[in-house]
């Protein structure tokens, strides 16, 4: 049975159906396109085509010397898309392979898009990292300056100083931490816990006193 020329434009705007609002996702349409359609479709219009020969389209009843399902199946393995060159004259499987084609383009494009927002999101990560290192650089170097002012304070004019005045400071910033914030009152004796007085006279020095 010939079919008119004015079919090959309906058949190709078909094909192209696949790149418009489908569901499925673009690796699937792809492989439904390579290994699929492009016989199963041709292989339907064929039987429909034999059917028709045969004068069986209206018939209910099954002939028992024509077997749809066995004529479909024996159309696949004849013409399958990896190893039959029966797609190049269908122009619906042209039409699907430039579609595989463009799906292919339009992967190539999101990975790429994938891409650079990765590279994108790795260095925004990485920028609040250096920011939050940097600014946890200038905090420790804000309490070492704090921690210098109070050992020149509470030197006067040494290089050093004893560790008990540190440690009965310690003792008594714990029992005076009830005026303080709850916050800074759970943090006083979490961090700080009652020192046992140095006998010994030790004596520190700036570094010591800061560590």
């Amino acid at each position: 049975m010939a079919f008119p020329q004015n079919r090959l434009v309906p058949l190709d705007v078909l094909a192209r159906e696949w790149m418009n609002n489908n569901p499925a996702t673009i690796d699937l349409r792809i492989y439904l396109i390579e290994n699929l359609f492009p016989s199963l479709i041709m292989g339907l219009e064929k039987l429909l085509t034999e059917a028709e020969k045969r004068e069986l389209v209206d018939t209910e009843t099954a002939v028992s010397n024509f077997n749809p399902v066995n004529y479909l199946a024996q159309y696949l393995m004849r013409n399958n898309p990896r190893y039959s060159n029966f797609p190049e004259a269908s122009p619906y499987a042209k039409g699907l392979r430039k579609v595989a084609e463009d799906l292919k383009s339009e992967i190539f494009e999101i990975d790429a898009n994938r891409l650079v927002t990765l590279k994108a999101s790795a260095q925004v990560k990485r920028m609040e990292r250096e920011k939050m290192e940097r600014m946890k650089g200038e905090e420790l170097e804000r309490r070492g300056q704090m921690l210098e002012n109070v050992f020149v304070t509470w030197a006067q004019n040494e290089d050093t100083i004893p560790l008990t005045m540190v440690q009965n400071a310690l003792i008594s910033f714990r029992e005076r931490s009830d005026s303080l914030s709850e916050e800074l009152r759970r943090e006083a004796y979490f961090a700080i816990e009652a020192p046992e007085l140095d006998s010994k006279g030790t004596l520190l020095g700036v570094n010591e006193f800061k560590e």
